[in-house]
């Protein structure tokens, strides 16, 4: 009953988004005018869809365990 379609917009998993000044003030006034959601993600992502942004996944940002080796 809190989201009336049957799929979520594409959006980036919990933990990291890298978003430009620019964007971080469209999202800022966006929030004002759409309704608060439980999951922070999809919330983002459905203010993403009203502004036209698509998520873009960077392989650089995980939220698993990555091998990591130092360098010497």
């Amino acid at each position: 009953h809190e989201y009336p379609f049957s799929r979520w917009p594409p959006y980036v998993t919990g933990a990291m988004v890298l978003l430009s000044q620019d964007v971080v003030q469209d999202v800022y006034v966006a929030m004002h005018y759409v309704p608060l959601f439980r999951f922070v993600d999809i919330y983002l992502s459905i203010i993403a869809r009203k502004l036209g942004i698509s998520p873009v996944h960077n392989r650089q940002f995980a939220f698993y365990h990555v091998p990591y080796t130092q360098p010497r």
